[in-house]
């Protein structure tokens, strides 16, 4: 009874406090949603809907609806991650994207089609007669007017992940967890240049400040992998970051890498100058999703199984704030007024938040 007693008290006092600093407001959204990015303008948040094979894209200063696309479905074999088997599926499930031309393409991966989809967002649609690789998507707008628009689909390795973009954004990497590959597109031409096979399941992926290394999580590997960009091939590993390294981010100037580490519930902190580990700092349970404060002086962190987004202060690399999210949150983007923007997968809904004083506060105490 004492060793319990001690042990509910020390829960009691180590236990993070939920911010006053923040509000959160929850909007629905369709099925399964999973990566989420902010347009470079900062204007809309496109959310990848998996099961509902869609893109919702959403006004973030009004936090409202602009328009869904939907995908065209067609069958495919697709993955059961929990039973580690295949399954019947459909192929356009959008998993996580990216922007080039100052946000003029968006760039999706689609799980189960071995391909990326490519929209252009100013309204341009791909000329069949220039590209015969077109697909017809259905554009529906929240007042229910619907239109066609037509998105280019680059094929690349088997199970499309993330997508990274190299600085001068002339080529995008996709990372390829069945291919364990790496596809490279000319984002001019957008054509694959070159498949560079990894040692393992990868997903996560940055470039380097200046693009000539790309650093690529394996995540049934348990460390990072480097690539040389000019000859695309692999160079070296960076262990010690943690069990099953998910996501990766790197800051402006290009010291350091953040990974997410989804088994081993921690983030680690590695230093490009030497590609070595300086530290690790143990958060909630299943990290996913990272990314900075627009400041680059945060870091916040999805942690799936806890229903709790991490809020990291860089310089002290210390947890300062937890705060409560939907079921199973995985993606988080920032936009440029610092609004934090989650998926939500498990209940189908976002968590954003807004840095006010009247955010939620289930515990009821002060930090401590």
């Amino acid at each position: 009874m004492r060793l319990l007693i001690i042990s509910l008290l020390i829960c009691l006092f180590t236990i993070p406090v939920y911010s006053f600093q923040y509000e959160c407001k929850t909007l629905s959204t369709e099925c399964s949603p999973k990566g989420v990015i902010i347009s470079p303008d900062g204007k809309s948040a496109c959310v990848m809907n998996l099961e509902s094979c869609s893109v919702t894209v959403y006004n973030t200063d009004t936090r409202k609806l602009i328009y869904t696309i939907y995908f065209p479905q067609t069958y495919a074999e697709g993955w059961d991650y929990k039973t580690e088997s295949p399954v019947d599926s459909v192929a356009q499930k959008p998993v996580e994207a990216a922007f080039t031309e100052k946000g003029r393409y968006l760039w999706i991966s689609l799980h189960n089609d071995s391909s990326v989809a490519v929209f252009d967002m100013e309204g341009c649609r791909f000329d069949y007669l220039v590209y015969k690789d077109t697909v017809k998507a259905r554009l529906k707008y929240a007042d229910g007017s619907v239109c066609d628009k037509s998105y280019l689909r680059v094929s690349v390795g088997k199970t499309p992940k993330v997508i990274s973009v190299s600085p001068d954004e002339r080529r995008v990497a996709v990372s390829n967890w069945h291919g364990k590959s790496v596809s490279v597109i000319d984002s001019r031409s957008f054509k694959v240049i070159n498949t560079i096979p990894v040692s393992e399941v990868p997903r996560g992926m940055v470039f380097n400040k200046n693009g000539s290394l790309l650093y690529v999580a394996i995540m049934y590997g348990n460390y990072i992998e480097t690539v040389d960009t000019f000859l695309w091939k692999r160079t070296g590993f960076i262990y010690g970051v943690g069990a099953a390294p998910r996501d990766l981010i790197i800051d402006k100037e290009g010291k350091y890498i953040y990974c997410s580490a989804n088994q081993g519930n921690n983030i680690a902190r590695v230093d490009t100058s030497k590609n070595k580990v300086l530290d690790a700092l143990y958060v909630g349970v299943g990290p996913r999703t990272l990314e900075f404060s627009p400041d680059e002086k945060t870091i916040y962190v999805c942690c799936y199984r806890s229903n709790r987004l991490y809020v990291v202060d860089v310089k002290t690399f210390k947890v300062i704030d937890i705060l409560p999210t939907g079921l199973d949150p995985v993606g988080v983007a920032i936009s440029p007024s610092g609004d934090i923007w989650v998926t939500d997968q498990g209940d189908s809904t976002l968590s954003v938040f807004q840095h006010k004083t009247c955010a939620k506060n289930l515990s009821g105490r002060k930090n401590i």
